[in-house]
């Protein structure tokens, strides 16, 4: 009987810990998105387009240098190239992996899957949905930096490689998402 209460007392304390590392917390900002064209020889210049990014997210600490941070996101993604532009929206959630080096200071690294909401290309001045020619789908990889103030206010800065072709109805091509972010937010 004691090693059932001592069972019940350190997953109790443990979860009063848990509860005490856990933060919630949303952010804004800005994105300079690009994508990466190959196959069949192509040579496509294109150029970054420059969108938003916001939501929320969960810091949950793992040990005293350790947190995992899973987040919702908005975000504007996209290109432009010669007289056209691709404008894509998708619901992020990157889920990282943060790493606290010195007070304030994070270093951050994680996946990424992202839901593709719209898809808009204009031709000089016409607009048209184009949703049907990318993935429903993107798959990335996420590297960057936090820093904190004691106060909660947080700047954020972090680079995006898709991983996954977002082209869908092309032969041969492979597109794929590139952003490069910088934010500011608030944690709890």
């Amino acid at each position: 009987m004691k090693k059932i209460y001592f069972l019940l007392a350190t997953m109790l304390f443990s979860g009063a810990a848990m509860a005490q590392s856990t933060k919630f917390g949303f952010k804004a900002g800005a994105n300079f998105a690009n994508n990466i064209y190959s196959g069949n020889g192509l040579d496509i210049s294109v150029s970054s387009v420059t969108s938003f990014h916001a939501g929320g997210f969960i810091t949950l600490g793992l040990a005293k240098k350790m947190a995992l941070q899973p987040e919702l996101l908005i975000s504007g993604q996209g290109a432009k190239f010669e007289g056209a532009s691709d404008n894509t929206l998708y619901l992020n959630v990157p889920v990282m992996f943060k790493y606290n080096a010195v007070a304030g200071l994070s270093f951050e690294a994680g996946p990424q899957i992202g839901l593709l909401l719209s898809a808009k290309t204009k031709v000089d001045s016409v607009s048209f949905d184009d949703k049907e020619s990318y993935n429903t789908f993107d798959f990335g990889a996420n590297v960057g930096a936090e820093y904190a103030l004691p106060t909660g206010l947080l700047f954020n800065a972090r680079y995006t490689l898709g991983l996954a072709n977002i082209a869908k109805n092309f032969v041969g091509l492979a597109v794929k998402n590139t952003v490069f972010s910088l934010g500011v937010g608030y944690r709890f």
